[in-house]
């Protein structure tokens, strides 16, 4: 946010305004907006010694225009009979503060936090002689999918699910792996599974050891998994919900005509 030299007008930067623009001494005002009597003006045209601006307010023909001086030479009035929202000392305040915190995000380095977990816990490639628990792709596809395949109006409860389905397979894995308890065993993977798992680790080999091309490791790999799987089940609970609609829509004719008869 500027002062120029006529105290009537100020320059606020704008929602294309970054870091980039803060020593920048442009003459032309980019990324900024021009304050005028509490009146937004939008930069319009870059004249050789002035700028014209037009005033921000949907309908309203003010323009004013600035010489490199900043001075005011030409002034057009606002049509009155239009609301205008004007800047007053709180949206000044406002609009500097988001202009910092803008500011701060792009210059000030990221921190993260880092893994909730160690390596051993959430690293799941490879994980040979591991009990099968439903934190691994299998069990979380299934439920994801089930949970998907109904629809659900409010997006709040699929995120709900989200997280109870993140907390129950962390418990588990945590569990299977630990072994603190004799009595909490993990489930057995099934005999197809396994089978699975030897043809896909035995391809990934001859990828690495370069004896089949990526062409061949995706054709044969990619018949490992039911990609139709899916689709197949939200055709299946489409025609479910179909039917029960005209099951409804069925019966509210048949009340209708009840209710006329009598």
């Amino acid at each position: 946010m500027t002062s120029s030299n006529n105290n009537s007008i100020i320059y606020i930067p704008n929602t294309w305004f970054s870091s980039d623009k803060i020593n920048d001494k442009d003459s032309n005002h980019d990324c900024m907006d021009l304050c005028y009597d509490g009146y937004l003006f939008k930069r319009h045209r870059i004249n050789k010694n002035s700028i014209n601006w037009l005033c921000k307010t949907n309908g309203c023909n003010s323009s004013v225009t600035v010489t490199r001086d900043e001075e005011i030479s030409r002034f057009v009035e606002h049509k009155l009979d239009i609301q205008h929202n004007l800047v007053d000392e709180q949206e000044k305040l406002r609009l500097k503060f988001n202009m910092d915190c803008k500011i701060r995000a792009e210059t000030e380095p990221h921190i993260s936090v880092g893994p909730t977990f160690n390596c051993e816990m959430w690293n799941h490639f490879e994980t040979v002689g591991f009990p099968r628990t439903n934190n691994n792709l299998e069990g979380y596809n299934k439920k994801l999918s089930n949970q998907l395949s109904v629809a659900h109006p409010d997006i709040f409860k699929s995120i709900t699910k989200f997280k109870e389905e993140e907390t129950d397979a962390a418990l588990k894995f945590y569990r299977a792996t630990n072994k603190e308890k004799e009595n909490e065993n993990a489930p057995q993977r099934r005999k197809f599974n396994i089978i699975n798992d030897t043809i896909l680790n035995n391809h990934r080999q001859m990828l690495r050891d370069e004896e089949i091309s990526i062409d061949t490791y995706t054709k044969y790999v990619s018949l490992l998994f039911e990609l139709n799987a899916l689709d197949k089940k939200k055709k299946k609970t489409q025609n479910d919900e179909d039917e029960i609609s005209t099951a409804s829509e069925y019966d509210s004719d048949e009340s209708e005509l009840e209710e006329f008869t009598e």
